[in-house]
């Protein structure tokens, strides 16, 4: 009786914790649908093979409207020279639903 209970507790923690807000705005490295509350800001760093790194900030300009930009290094960690991208990328999305 009581593994029913904690398996039932269980169920209904994770039942809730799916319904969250605001929903996730990336999954793992796949953007998703999801955007950042107005106000609210991410920072993300991406290792690539070969010491490569990306790093990135994204800010929440409306409940709807999210604006963020990256910049990196193909091989920043390591022996190899230096050699930066060329500009940063910028990433706009908006919640049309």
């Amino acid at each position: 009786m009581k593994k029913r209970i904690i398996i039932v507790f269980i169920a209904v923690i994770h039942l809730l914790k799916a319904q969250e807000y605001p929903p996730p705005t990336d999954l793992i490295s796949v953007p998703t649908a999801g955007t950042l509350m107005r106000g609210s800001f991410s920072i993300d760093m991406r290792i690539q093979d070969e010491g490569g790194l990306i790093l990135g900030l994204s800010a929440g300009i409306t409940d709807r409207f999210q604006f963020g930009m990256s910049f990196g290094s193909p091989n920043l960690i390591g022996d190899d020279s230096l050699d930066w991208y060329p500009r940063p990328e910028a990433k706009l999305k908006y919640l049309i639903l």
